[in-house]
């Protein structure tokens, strides 16, 4: 949706969902701790109990770009796809997830430094 948003185009929803996103730094944090500390349980959802719509971040990928363009959605049934993170948690202590609104922002930024990478023919259906 960012290079998309970056080239001008409509930004195109097959089915919108809702989905939990966990930025890959914070993955590693949580990696890092299971490397280095004893967990309690054998499993746990890693997720970070932020769920957002595609149509939503859709619409703040548009307001951090500042464009108007439109948002095509083909199938409007919200399915959900998320995990619950409390047992996860409670013995991460203190952790905190990152926002999606920066993250937005920092790969959309990215990908507007760096226009003359995107294909823009990977985008246009």
């Amino acid at each position: 949706a960012c290079c998309k948003v970056v080239l001008g185009l409509p930004i195109t929803i097959r089915n919108n969902a809702r989905f939990d996103y966990l930025h890959i730094d914070d993955l590693a944090e949580v990696i890092k701790w299971f490397m280095n500390n004893e967990p309690k349980r054998r499993s746990y959802n890693v997720c970070s109990g932020q769920v957002h719509a595609y149509e939503a971040i859709a619409t703040k990928i548009l307001n951090t770009a500042s464009k108007k363009l439109d948002i095509i959605i083909n199938n409007s049934d919200l399915l959900e796809y998320s995990g619950d993170n409390r047992c996860l948690l409670k013995e991460l202590d203190g952790f905190s997830y990152s926002q999606i609104d920066g993250q937005i922002e920092k790969l959309y930024n990215w990908y507007d430094a760096n226009k003359e990478i995107i294909d823009k023919e990977q985008f246009v259906y």
